[in-house]
């Protein structure tokens, strides 16, 4: 099922458009933040591909790639990006 959601962080919005049934099949991730390397975002959407839709899956694949990847993220946190996943406000 596909979902989109749109979450203000604290200096910053997130657009998610999430296609998932169980596991995420299919997810975009934008809005106005910053992510440095730039090119870990499209990498982020491709770790959460085959993720289990559930809160504590997508904050562990969250932080594990935050992590592996030395991703940096002023002003948004990996809780903020969980959030938005999951369409909490």
């Amino acid at each position: 099922m596909l979902r989109k959601f749109v979450f203000k962080a604290k200096k910053g919005l997130i657009r998610v458009k999430v296609d998932a049934n169980g596991t995420i099949h299919e997810i975009q991730i934008t809005g106005d933040f910053f992510i440095y390397p730039e090119e870990a975002l499209p990498l982020l959407e491709k770790k959460l591909i085959g993720t289990p839709y559930e809160k504590e899956e997508v904050k562990r694949a969250i932080s594990s790639f935050v992590r592996e990847n030395n991703v940096q993220m002023p002003f948004v946190t990996e809780e903020d990006f969980v959030r938005a996943i999951m369409g909490e406000s």
